[in-house]
């Protein structure tokens, strides 16, 4: 039986427990005399002699505080950090560099110019991001260095002015010409103020003024390939492939390793009809960037829109769905080229994937509906059918009696008996 819980004795275990011994008052034992005696006299020496032996054990503690502290891990210069940050970025290695900044900024804090390219390149990473989410991430902390950026040191423009570059590509180019124009009232010389004050200008329909401004930032520095991509974005959104091409081209020979300028000048490239210099551009950009599926993506709407060739175009496309499965607008245009091809279970296969993935758009159900009815599986082809009945006004005018006779077609050929084997349906000029 245990001892009961309201006892005040301290409660043991049963299993070492044993009997206390009977205690006995200490005798006058001559060995306990002489041992008092040796202690005493102990003592007494080492009272008269403090000088020699606290300097020798004084000795040994530090040599076995030395022993046991820790080498202390020395700090890295951010100075050496940001030019290791400064080669990641040249060499195309973007994530690389805004990390390297990163940890540059963290040991100097105070440094504005850390933060700022750290914002920066996060904003141009953005740019070759298909994912909404993804994306939104990586300007959330492009808002984050730039604010950094800006009270690092309130007094200098740059802060300001990546901050309101970042509010712009967010969407709101009213609240980034706020801080842009902080940003110039604190240095009217801050040419990359002018031209990120220009795209916002771009975004609000304000063409005279993004003209005015961005030259006013050529004027002060024509050589900064950012205030040369954005002259570049400003003619393309004019249409005027040709002289956004021009620019596009001298933001690349000041920073050749940046792979979204190759991107944007094969764009312009590809709408003055020079196809295969866009080609060599991507090829370039798809270097810098291997694992980049928008690269890959771009390649294969090259050779499909502009050049017609399906083969080349299939094979970047699937490119893409390998780099990253999730992308979804590759599984699109494959299953757009399957079923112009005739090829029905490709066809139903990549434009599943595409409707799993969100990819919106009115041409996958009807697709769909005819690649299911040909490969006579009428039951999972009604629903889409059905579908593209409701939603036939989503299409172009031109293009709404052909489908309706398509579909009619479909569903007649399901009403047939099942032994009776579905008519192909000829597709419809793209």
């Amino acid at each position: 039986m245990g001892i009961p819980l309201d006892t005040k004795r301290r409660r043991r275990s049963y299993a070492n427990y044993k009997p206390g011994r009977e205690r006995r008052r200490p005798s006058n034992d001559p060995l306990r005399i002489l041992i008092y005696l040796i202690i005493i006299g102990g003592s007494g020496w080492v009272l008269f002699n403090q000088e020699t032996i606290t300097p020798e054990i004084q000795q040994r503690v530090d040599n076995v505080s030395n022993t046991v502290r820790p080498t202390p891990r020395p700090t890295a210069d951010p100075t050496e950090v940001a030019i290791q940050a400064e080669e990641a970025y040249n060499s195309g290695n973007l994530q690389r560099a805004v990390e390297l900044y990163g940890e540059a900024a963290d040991i100097d804090p105070s440094n504005v110019e850390f933060h700022f390219q750290q914002a920066r390149l996060l904003i141009f990473m953005s740019a070759m991001e298909y994912d909404p989410a993804e994306r939104e991430r990586l300007l959330e902390d492009a808002f984050q260095a730039a604010n950094d950026a800006k009270f690092a040191d309130a007094t200098r423009p740059e802060g300001y002015a990546i901050l309101g570059k970042a509010y712009d590509w967010a969407g709101d180019p009213e609240r980034a010409i706020t801080e842009i124009n902080r940003a110039i009232d604190l240095d009217e010389e801050y040419a990359l103020s002018y031209a990120y004050l220009a795209e916002a200008y771009v975004e609000l329909d304000r063409w005279d003024q993004a003209l005015e401004t961005i030259e006013t930032a050529i004027s002060l520095d024509p050589d900064d390939p950012d205030i040369r991509r954005d002259f570049g974005w400003i003619y393309e959104n004019f249409g005027d492939w040709f002289n956004a091409s021009i620019q596009y081209e001298l933001a690349i020979e000041g920073a050749p390793s940046l792979a979204y300028l190759r991107v944007a000048l094969a764009r312009t490239y590809r709408q003055e009809g020079r196809y295969n210099e866009a080609l060599d551009q991507l090829f370039e950009a798809q270097e810098l960037n291997p694992q980049n599926p928008v690269i890959a993506f771009q390649i294969g709407l090259t050779y499909e829109s502009f050049i017609g060739n399906q083969e080349s175009a299939i094979e970047a496309y699937q490119s893409a769905t390998e780099l990253d499965p999730n992308y979804g607008t590759p599984w699109f245009r494959l299953g757009e080229i399957s079923y112009y091809r005739l090829d029905w279970p490709n066809a139903i296969e990549a434009h599943s994937q595409a409707l799993e993935l969100g990819v919106d758009s009115v041409n996958i159900p009807w697709q769909l509906g005819i690649s299911f009815v040909n490969e006579g599986r009428c039951s999972e082809a009604l629903p889409f059918l059905r579908q593209t009945i409701g939603e036939i006004d989503a299409f172009a005018e031109a293009s709404r009696q052909a489908i309706v006779e398509q579909v009619n077609l479909a569903l007649e050929t399901c009403e047939q008996p099942t032994v009776v084997p579905p008519t192909p349906i000829p597709a419809p000029d793209n």
